[in-house]
């Protein structure tokens, strides 16, 4: 997605992997990771602004990332104690 964004803004300069699966995650049994949900909150900004390009905010994977990112910051947001203080309505 990133590789495609970079095609839109700069043309085949930044876009000789556009269209390409460079990565692929797979997940191992039994591993867990140490998460700061702050910066996976922060990194998933910068990464969907690095994407937002053309017509790549367009695409299934974009929007399903924007719609990830807008929960996830409401369920941190909840989650501070300055949230739980205030008054309901």
């Amino acid at each position: 997605m990133n590789a495609a964004a970079l095609a839109e803004r700069y043309g085949d300069e930044g876009g000789e992997l556009a269209g390409e699966e460079l990565y692929q995650f797979k997940d191992a049994l039994g591993c867990t990771y140490d998460l700061d949900l702050w910066q996976l909150l922060k990194s998933l900004d910068c990464y969907l602004y690095q994407c937002s390009e053309g017509d790549v905010v367009e695409s299934e994977l974009f929007k399903g990332l924007s719609e990830f990112r807008d929960r996830f910051s409401r369920v941190l947001v909840a989650s501070l104690p300055q949230y739980n203080a205030a008054t309901w309505g």
